[in-house]
């Protein structure tokens, strides 16, 4: 106990030197904080800056909260929604009523536990409105709008149980559980489109990574896909789904619990996954990770930490899903250090950092792109780039799909049909760096666009 305790202060003095070449130094937005379960970034009050949401499980703590961006990497003072919640391991954030401002959703973790969502009216948070309840031991939530009718349902899952919440527009939800087709303890859940059919489907991590299709917005377990995983055979709690290999379908990540690995499968366009590979055998049991271009090179790295090393860490990605080793942005305190998000910030264009220790965040320190670093050779032409509203597309192909994703690997358009010939694309979008994909008989083509 002496020798571990000699340990703990050693990490928790230490400051080890940051990725500064990368990332600007540390900024402290909370330094009382504890506790801290998840970390989200809505922009709550319609500034076009993201905010900081955050929820902290344990006593003391046990509370919903969030921080108002100011501009600049600067966040006011912490603003408590609810302090009466036992144990929220996990947030969710979109205009559920249509009002156009985000809400918030989150849940009691206990035997006879609640799902919650409180309301956004013009900046002002409501009351907790109760959801469902009698729901037992809720681990993860997201919103996606499983069935394409224009408005966000909620995805839960428990420990044992996937339900979804179909929303009617308004606020209102029609709760669907999921026949689960295999008995297993859930960890973690990703949504994503991962066949190309223009629905979202979704991956659990629990006794082995579990695959469900959604068909025309109906949801049930892929039997096929789930047992053709190579090497799925043991816990998993990480997964993670983002474009790592750049042929515009989206991969796998998840880790190796048993192994401290972290490692990635490649998909082939239809929710079929390649034989992992390994991105870190080292991994201490990080149990948080997200992925953007944080280096400006057309690609997206990785960003998690972890905790029983209390170090933040990045892996930076050539382009064909290969990582290099761990580069350490920061070393905080042992088992602090646990959940990491990613957003940009200050409206530079650029995916800055947030972590859980003391709530911090890392501007990214990238150079803006300039127009010189758009000159493509490829047969689709793009112009102008940069741009702010419109772009002109000049294709050879007709009949040919385009997808836009933004740096941080969310989709912001998709199948949208190109003629032979101009095509005129009007945008609204916040400036920043995008990827233009187009797809036609299995051949994709990618570009990246500067939105100022």
């Amino acid at each position: 106990m002496k020798h571990l305790k000699t340990i703990l202060i050693f990490f928790a003095t230490f400051i080890a030197s940051e990725s500064f070449s990368q990332f600007a130094p540390r900024n402290i937005v909370d330094a009382n904080i504890g506790g801290v379960s998840e970390i989200i970034t809505p922009d709550l009050n319609n500034d076009n800056l993201p905010d900081i949401v955050v929820s902290q499980k344990y006593n003391p703590f046990n509370k919903v909260s969030y921080y108002i961006n100011q501009g600049a990497g600067i966040f006011g003072n912490q603003q408590v929604i609810d302090s009466n919640i036992y144990y929220p391991t996990d947030l969710a954030s979109a205009d559920f009523d249509g009002n156009g401002w985000k809400d918030i959703v989150s849940f009691t973790t206990e035997a006879s536990g609640d799902l919650f969502i409180y309301l956004n009216n013009t900046a002002t948070i409501s009351s907790r409105i109760i959801i469902d309840s009698n729901l037992n031991y809720n681990v993860k939530v997201k919103s996606e709008d499983i069935d394409i009718d224009g408005d966000q349902d909620i995805i839960l899952i428990t420990d044992l149980e996937l339900i979804v919440y179909y929303n009617d527009g308004t606020g209102s939800f029609t709760k669907n559980i999921i026949p689960s087709g295999i008995l297993t303890e859930y960890y973690e859940l990703s949504i994503a489109d991962i066949d190309n059919d223009g629905f979202k489907d979704i991956v659990i991590g629990g006794i082995k990574t579990i695959i469900y299709k959604n068909m025309n917005g109906v949801i049930s377990y892929d039997s096929l896909r789930t047992a053709n995983i190579p090497d799925n055979n043991t816990l998993v709690f990480l997964t993670h789904l983002n474009d790592f290999d750049g042929d515009g379908d989206l991969d796998l990540l998840t880790d190796k619990s048993a192994a401290n690995n972290i490692r990635w499968y490649s998909n082939d366009g239809n929710g079929n996954f390649s034989s992992p590979l390994t991105i870190d055998s080292n991994a201490m049991q990080c149990n948080s990770i997200t992925s953007a271009d944080f280096d400006n090179d057309g690609d997206f790295d990785l960003y998690t930490t972890m905790p029983q090393l209390g170090t933040v860490v990045w892996y930076k990605n050539d382009g064909a899903g290969n990582f290099g080793s761990s580069i350490l942005i920061h070393q905080g305190v042992v088992v602090s250090t646990v959940e990491v998000a990613t957003d940009d910030l200050n409206n530079d264009g650029l995916p800055d950092i947030i972590w859980s220790n003391e709530l911090s965040i890392h501007l990214n320190n990238s150079s803006n792109l300039s127009t010189k670093d758009f000159t493509s050779k490829k047969k689709v032409k793009v112009y102008p780039n940069p741009t702010s509203k419109t772009l002109n597309i000049i294709s050879s192909e007709d009949e040919s799909s385009l997808t836009l994703m933004n740096n941080i690997g969310q989709v912001v358009m998709s199948d949208y049909s190109l003629s032979t010939g101009h095509n005129v694309l009007s945008l609204d979008l916040k400036p920043g760096i995008y990827f233009l994909i187009i797809a036609k008989d299995g051949l994709l083509e990618r570009q990246k666009i500067l939105i100022e």
